[in-house]
């Protein structure tokens, strides 16, 4: 459907549709293969996957006791800082499914490293251009090493990484379940593999959990003794103070500035208890490392890293403010919650960077090395961060004792002993509450946060549980696809065809009318012969050329069906029909007469009008053949001789149908059409060339532009 600049007349709807069904009809073979290559490309494209069967199984996370670091109370940091959210606890269960040591565990108690690979044709043929790949590659990189040998594939690992791409787990939106997903060719290990994740997990969530609230309570314990005797010095050194001095109250700006010191002693009091307690877990971690024979340099890897220092600045620098706002404002302070915010974005960063260091100190290590890694890895991240938190409250806390030093030395001692006194009261209460908190969770039959499987994984059966490839998809919407890019590769070609189809775009295109327009066997040359009469202000031109753009578009078969309508109006009248086209005459085999003598031999002198002229089948209808032996064409019909030939048919018959040479092969029908009275163009739909069409137009309309009748337009297939 050739679209254009030019094409100014606007389409209805009915336009717009009568053109997408021509398209359709036009363009039905090239729609049709394309949707059938489409959908074998589908359907091979499917039956090369193996198919992997999908077990699922929902885990249901209650959480009994909020996990939280041993002396904080802030109740919107991230775990490193304050309490941990239930998403971020179940989060955190999400990625333990998801981790490399997961994956490993159920690898060897499965022992899926040892089974043999599937034996179908797909996987058989693409283990094969795997293995060629590879051995390419390996070639290459040991030219490149100079011979050096690469190690033996590890099985184990290779495993492991497959594994990790056909398991997944979620949380399910607004709930408190985790949903585990498997996939395998084999059935029965799906179901095996979903079950072994839900029960590593069970089996973590449980242990972790209890071994944490144990070694929290340790360090709680060891705190309150020192609290508690602190807490009783500061009470009695204030009473004593009070009655020796006897000054009972302190003024408003010492109560603040009372307050904020000692919120700024709190803080620190916080963050060196968890700084503590985080550094004896690290002890513990470490022993267990050293225990394995496995160097433990990860520490001093991250104090050399220039990117872990610059994140300490930052994270030091954003502790620093945020410390001095909580001593003057609330949580819900909006700078406060920014603050924050930038905090939890710098921990984030650093837990990646710490993780990145950690994985290129550990690879190649034994499984249960980077699993202890791992846990060590957590808690670098989180002594860094506390470390930045405390050195940034030690600064302020510095600054607000040298503005208290400033105060005469009664109101300084009484402030000094009060807000002593506050703080130890404090401090003691909570070590109190946590500590009972964490004895009971060290101590109860069932971890603070209970894992509980509730819907197990069953056995995969049938189409429905093949998760890839998605045979069901595939059979519905594989047709609907390939229909889709058939229709869709039809419209694009057409959008794209720039010949002329329909009679509307021969009128838009070339400003022209469409005398008739007609297909294969259809009797329109009545209708063609009446339109030229009209045209002709009720005469026929004496002289009417049948001219095209290019060869092929049906000027001879258009003078042969016009001399035959003709010769029904005018029964009484010769209807005299030359080929002109010297080069490829055809004209003669419609008629069933030879070729020679002809319009060549007259302009050669060989002979005269009456002795060429051959009659027909149809009484009234005489031919004029093209001859032979017309080496110089185009000489001949530009000669005088031509002219006065012209002149001796105007004589002769009562219109003379001349079947013009196509103009891209013969530069001499320009000379052709001065010497006729009127011309045609033939067009064949949806072959004609619209610029090649534009350009007949152009050498055929004459010095007024009125030479041409019309158009015809044949071979209509889709109109």
């Amino acid at each position: 459907m050739a679209t254009g600049p030019d094409q100014d007349r606007e389409l209805s709807p009915r336009d717009h549709l009568r053109r997408a069904l021509r398209t359709l009809a036009k363009r039905r073979r090239l729609a049709t293969r394309t949707a059938i290559v489409v959908l074998a490309a589908i359907v091979l494209s499917t039956l090369m996957v193996t198919p992997k069967y999908r077990a699922s199984a929902s885990l249901y996370v209650r959480m009994e006791q909020a996990p939280v670091d041993p002396l904080s109370q802030d109740s919107v940091r991230s775990s490193r800082l304050g309490t941990v959210s239930p998403l971020a606890v179940m989060n955190s269960y999400v990625e333990t499914l998801l981790s490399r040591t997961t994956a490993e565990r159920v690898v060897q108690d499965l022992e899926l490293d040892t089974l043999p690979p599937p034996n179908a044709l797909r996987d058989r043929m693409k283990r094969a251009v795997t293995g060629a790949v590879s051995s390419i590659l390996s070639l290459v990189t040991r030219t490149m090493a100079g011979g050096v040998q690469e190690a033996p594939e590890d099985r184990f690992r290779e495993t492991v990484d497959d594994l990790r791409t056909l398991v997944s787990a979620e949380i399910d939106q607004d709930t408190e379940l985790i949903l585990i997903t498997a996939l395998h060719p084999d059935r029965q290990l799906a179901q095996s593999i979903c079950q072994q994740m839900a029960d590593i997990l069970v089996m973590r969530a449980t242990t972790m959990t209890r071994a944490d609230a144990a070694s929290a309570y340790e360090a709680v314990a060891a705190a309150l003794p020192a609290t508690a005797s602190r807490l009783e010095e500061t009470e009695r050194a204030l009473s004593e103070f009070k009655r020796e001095e006897g000054i009972v109250t302190l003024t408003d700006e010492q109560q603040r500035q009372m307050e904020q010191l000692g919120n700024l002693e709190m803080q620190h009091l916080q963050a060196k208890a968890a700084l503590e307690e985080t550094e004896a877990r690290l002890a513990t971690v470490h022993q267990s490392l050293a225990s394995h024979g496995e160097p433990v340099t990860l520490t001093e890897v991250l104090t050399e890293s220039p990117e872990v220092r610059q994140i300490e600045s930052d994270l030091y620098q954003r502790e620093q403010q945020l410390a001095a706002l909580l001593s003057t404002h609330t949580e819900e302070h909006p700078e406060v919650v920014r603050l924050k915010s930038q905090i939890d974005a710098a921990q984030q960063r650093l837990a990646r960077e710490v993780e990145r260091v950690a994985v290129a100190e550990t690879r190649g290590l034994s499984p249960e090395y980077e699993t202890l890694a791992q846990l060590l890895v957590s808690l670098e991240g989180d002594r860094m961060g506390m470390q930045a938190r405390r050195e940034a409250i030690v600064r302020l806390l510095a600054d607000s004792r040298a503005q208290l030093a400033r105060l005469p030395a009664k109101e300084r001692r009484l402030q000094e002993l009060t807000r002593e006194q506050r703080a130890a009261s404090k401090s003691h209460m909570q070590l109190v509450e946590r500590a009972d908190e964490l004895r009971l969770a060290s101590q109860m039959g069932g971890p603070p946060v209970a894992i509980s499987v509730i819907d197990p994984p069953r056995l995969p059966k049938g189409v429905w549980d093949i998760a890839s490839p998605p045979y069901l998809v595939v059979l519905i919407l594989g047709p609907v696809l390939a229909v889709l890019i058939g229709l869709t590769g039809a419209f694009v070609v057409e959008y794209f065809d720039d010949t002329l189809g329909t009679p509307e775009e021969v009128a838009d295109r070339l400003a022209l009318p469409v005398l008739v327009s007609y297909a294969k066997g259809h009797d329109a040359f009545a209708r063609l012969r009446d339109e030229v009469w009209v045209r002709g202000d009720g005469s026929f031109p004496k002289v009417l050329l049948v001219a095209s753009a290019r060869r092929g578009e049906g000027t001879t078969s258009v003078v042969a069906g016009l001399a035959e309508a003709l010769a029904d109006a005018l029964p009484d009248e010769t209807i005299l029909t030359v080929d002109a086209n010297l080069r490829s005459p055809r004209l003669h085999e419609l008629f069933g007469a030879s070729v020679s003598p002809g319009l060549s031999d007259i302009l050669l002198g060989r002979s005269d009008l009456q002795s060429a002229v051959q009659g027909t089948d149809t009484g009234n209808i005489v031919l004029l053949a093209a001859g032979k032996d017309a080496q110089n064409a185009c000489m001949l019909l530009t000669s005088d001789a031509m002219g006065s030939a012209v002149e001796s048919m105007r004589a002769r018959a009562a219109v003379v149908l001349m079947d013009a040479p196509p103009i891209e092969d013969s530069p001499e029908v320009q000379a052709l059409a001065r010497t006729s009275d009127k011309v045609l163009m033939a067009v064949r739909a949806d072959q004609t060339d619209r610029t090649a069409a534009q350009n007949a137009r152009d050498l055929l309309a004459g010095p007024d532009g009125d030479t041409i009748l019309g158009v015809v337009l044949n071979d209509v297939r889709f109109d």
